[in-house]
């Protein structure tokens, strides 16, 4: 996989992204590169989706309305 989580924490999340030097021209390898950035985004923002979801599993309640938990989908 080009991109993976090196370390996560409450402070910080390390990436770390591999972008493959073939033979090939320009137009390849920065199609390449932004390939992997966005599978780098992707990956961070499950890491900080992960930050958001209740430690107890109990119901939020945002504005008198209430809203469940139902775990990763």
């Amino acid at each position: 996989m080009p991109a993976s989580i090196v370390s996560s924490n409450r402070e910080k999340i390390v990436l770390q992204i591999e972008i493959p030097i073939e033979a090939g021209n320009m137009l390849d390898l920065e199609n390449s590169l932004q390939k992997t950035l966005n599978d780098a985004g992707q990956l961070g923002t499950q890491e900080l989706l992960g930050l958001f979801e209740p430690a107890n599993k109990e119901p939020i309640v945002v504005n008198k309305q209430k809203w469940s938990y139902k775990g990763k989908a």
